[in-house]
């Protein structure tokens, strides 16, 4: 096939996509007018159900094994954006075993998440992977996959047999609680577009 030399120059800059490059953990602000942004895969685990995953501190601290290019409208803070791996089944059919997922740790608000598929940073656990529901003053992690069991991560202060950390350092957007079994959730964060 010949192409015109004008036209040769004209095809070759509309194949090349316009790439915003961020760093896992970096706290800039989005820049506008890209159309595609680059999110860190990190080779960290987000657990479902009956699993353990990889502790929280390593999602900063770990370098990125690739990166996969998004729309910036899907990914509108790319800054805080990174991809990991899903294990487990409790959250099939919406993700299976081996999927990758990604996470916008900018969304920490529960009172927003609730209803949506969150990734939770637990004490024990480390990261789980589950859907984020509230009853009557309770959180509580459901699973998609009705085998498996919901797991309550908050029950209401009146309620408990504990008494409630007081004196506690959180970071920010983490929330003092009473867990049921003794051990505590500390963040949760929205999932992007499953």
């Amino acid at each position: 096939m010949r192409v015109l030399p004008a036209a040769r120059t004209r095809l070759q800059k509309e194949r090349l996509p316009d790439l915003q490059i961020v760093h896992a953990g970096a706290h800039g602000l989005r820049k506008k007018g890209t159309d595609l942004v680059a999110i860190p895969v990190l080779p960290v685990v987000a657990a479902t159900h009956g699993g353990k995953g990889d502790p929280e501190d390593v999602l900063d601290q770990t370098p990125p094994e690739t990166v996969l290019a998004a729309p910036s409208s899907w990914c509108p803070n790319p800054a805080y954006t990174s991809c990991l791996r899903v294990r487990g089944r409790s959250m099939m059919p919406v993700l299976h075993n081996g999927y990758i997922i990604a996470v916008d740790k900018s969304q920490s608000n529960r009172h927003q998440l609730y209803g949506e598929i969150v990734m939770a940073s637990h004490q024990e656990q480390g990261l789980i992977v589950s859907r984020l529901q509230r009853f009557d003053g309770t959180e509580v992690l459901v699973p998609e996959n009705r085998e498996h069991d919901s797991i309550a991560i908050i029950q209401r202060l009146a309620d408990c047999d504990q008494d409630p950390v007081v004196d506690r350092t959180c970071r920010p957007g983490c929330v003092n609680t009473c867990d049921i079994r003794g051990d505590q959730t500390d963040q949760v964060w929205r999932i992007l577009s499953v």
